[in-house]
Order: structure tokens, then sequence, then C-alpha cells
């Protein structure tokens, strides 16, 4: 039997970071039933994804700490080649290319070690997830690592290591979260912990500045440079300081570019709605779900794609979910996804996927290493969270 992952703990996890939501009363009833009560249900229904209250949502985290850890897995592989001159073809000229089946291409794997070059082995801290990988940034084939075991920050190519920084760790409490690289390659590490602030390093590693962040943030967890080079950091709130000007302002949970306003709605159990602003009109997709709909995070929107995050979750008391990037085009049509490989996680990351330009990449924190994938979108992808639930309702 498939135990859940890091990757479905960190789902749940990031529900309580919503505390500007009113919690959902009824799910949070209905949920408690569930961990503690066998299904007897014949198929699976539904459990809404609403916000639960802070509280509540620890008490789950903590229920979690004592499962076993995932066993680990076997990347995705294709079972035949790709046309990759069909799905140039066929891709918009913004668009991301689909191709006829998805993949999981490993292409970075940094052991855990003692060793400059290594990862720090991940080690528990008291009533809480364990340090590990807790973000990465890749920019021209360039892969930036964001040790939080160690504290330092492992910058390497898929050819060679290239150096390390070691992050400041003279007070108890560090905690570094997100990490970011700017258009001239300056590195840019978040401190989420007691010490709240953004270190910028230039392109070679050296230490240029350190920029307190003075907001009344709960937990920063997000850093970002914008086109104007101010450093914009997020806290699991809405709420966002910019760190040269010194304005915090509530932020919309809106994803916005080029004007476009995109809205994710939840509408019941099994739909989430998009609605699109774009050039003074309004359009609204509908996206379906399996299962329950564990909610979408949107990645970007192109002329006629829109690229996001979908999250499936399982209606037993077991906690069961599963993990697709879509895309789809702006009139809801499924071009192509890709299954994200988080049966190999066996830590915690609070950033694991990330898109940067045309690329979709995934962090896998796994038992004796950290490996990087870039996730393929194909028209073909793998479901396997039926088998899964069919698995655990037949024992």
């Amino acid at each position: 039997m498939n135990e859940p992952t890091e990757k479905e703990i960190e789902f749940l996890q990031n529900l309580r970071n919503r505390p500007d939501k009113d919690p959902d009363r009824e799910f949070v009833n209905r949920l408690q039933r569930q961990l503690i009560q066998p299904s007897t249900k014949k198929r699976p229904k539904f459990i809404p994804i609403a916000v639960t209250s802070l509280a509540f949502m620890t008490f789950l985290a903590v229920i979690f700490l004592f499962f076993n850890q995932p066993p680990s897995g076997v990347p995705l592989v294709l079972v035949e080649s790709i046309d990759k001159k069909e799905a140039i073809e066929n891709t918009p000229q913004d668009g991301i290319m689909i191709f006829e089946q998805e993949q999981a291409k490993i292409l970075l794997e940094v052991p855990y070690g003692e060793g400059s070059n290594e990862i720090g082995m991940p080690q528990k801290r008291p009533g809480g997830s364990d340090r590990a990988v807790e973000s990465f940034y890749v920019k021209d084939d360039v892969f930036y690592l964001l040790d939080n075991a160690a504290r330092k920050v492992i910058v390497t190519t898929p050819k060679g290591y290239l150096f390390t920084i070691q992050l400041d760790d003279s007070e108890d409490g560090k905690w570094y979260r997100d990490i970011f690289v700017d258009d001239d390659d300056n590195i840019y590490v978040l401190d989420s912990s007691y010490y709240k602030g953004v270190s910028k390093f230039s392109p070679g590693g050296e230490l240029l500045e350190v920029f307190p962040i003075k907001a009344d943030m709960m937990d920063p967890n997000a850093v970002v440079v914008n086109e104007r080079n101010e450093i914009l950091v997020h806290d699991v709130r809405p709420l966002m300081e910019n760190l040269m000007t010194g304005e915090i302002t509530r932020t919309r949970t809106a994803f916005e570019k080029d004007g476009i306003i995109a809205q994710v709605v939840r509408k019941d159990e099994q739909i989430e709605v998009i609605n699109i602003e774009e050039a003074g009109n309004e359009q609204k997709i509908t996206v379906p779900f399996d299962h329950t709909t564990g909610g979408i995070r949107i990645l970007d929107i192109r002329s006629d794609q829109i690229i996001f995050e979908k999250t499936e979750v399982a209606d037993t008391h077991k906690i069961m979910a599963e993990f697709h990037v879509y895309v789809i085009d702006k009139e809801g049509n499924v071009l192509g996804a890709v299954k994200e490989p988080h049966e190999e996680s066996a830590y915690y990351s609070t950033h694991s996927l990330r898109m940067v330009d045309d690329k979709i990449f995934y962090l896998s924190a796994g038992a004796d290493s950290v490996v990087i994938f870039e996730l393929i979108p194909g028209k073909q992808f793998e479901k396997k969270l039926q088998d899964r639930i069919d698995e655990f309702l037949n024992e």
C-alpha cells in the first residue's frame, strides 16, 4: 500500500497558510470524521478542499508525521520516441511544445553528504518537517539549489559543479525558504525566520547587501525580482512588501500578466472555474476533476495556452493526492499534461515546481539525493490516483 508522500503532505500544509480565509466548518467536521473512521463507501466521492483554520491544519500536519516515508519510485520514461518536429509544427508562436507523450526527464542529481558540492543531509527539527532543499532556480542551464539543511547554495550545471555560497548560520533559527536569480545573474536568498530578510549575492557568490523585511509578515515564503529590479517578498497571507520602496500591499490571489487577469474560483467538489479578463473581455473556463478538487495554481498564460498545476485528492480517510501540470487552450480543451513524480520525494520542499521561460522543472528531495526533472507535457499522460484508491479500498 502506498503511504502519503511529502508532496501530499505539502498540499495539505499549504491549506493552513491561508488564515485570511474563514474556515469551512462543514469541511472541517467531515474531514475529522474521515480521519478517524474507515470508509464504508463502495466508490469514492469527494472531499471539498476549502481552506480550514490554522489550528486544525496544524493538527493535520502533526497526524501526518506518523506516516512512514514513501518508498522510492521509478522515474517516468518514454515508451517510444517523441516526434519533436510534429510538436513544433503544432505549437502556437508563444506557446510551450506539447509532445505525443509526457516525460519527466532527469537533468541533475546531487547526493547528500558533507562535501561542499553535496547537499546537507536533511535533519528533523522539533515539531516540524525535515530541513531539506527548500527551493531551487534554473537559468541558462545553471542550477541553483537552496540547501537549508547545510545553510548554503550550491551552483552547478549538468556538466559539473561551479561553486558554493555559504549562508549566514551565526544565529539559531535561521530558515532559508526561497531563491531567485535576476536577469544579471545576481542571486537572492530569502530568510523567513525571526531574522527575516533577503540576501543579495553577485553572480560569483559574493555577498552584496542584506535587505530586511519590515512588514509584519507571519511567514514569508517567496521572493521575486521584477523588471525594475525591485525585490518583492510574498507572505503566506496575501501580503507583499517591496524591499526597495518599503511599500506594503495586500496582494490579489489572481494571476496577472501583460494585462491579463486570471482568477480561480471553486464551484463545487468537482469543478474549478478559471475567470479570465483580457482586453475588456471576460471568459470563464470550466476545469473538471475526476475526484476531489485540490486546487489549481496558474503557472503561465500564453496567447492560446493556459498552463497550471492541478491537484486531485481522493475521498477516503487515507490521504491520497496526485499532481499534474496541464496545458489547455482558452476554450478549455486539454492540449497535454504531465504527472509530477512526487513519489520520488522523501522530504518536504517549499518550492518543488518552477516554470522558467518555456520549461517546467520539478525538484525531488529523495532519500539519497536531490533530483531536478524537466517535465514535458504530452497528449498522452498518466493518471494513477484511481489505481491507488482501488488498491486501498480492496485491502
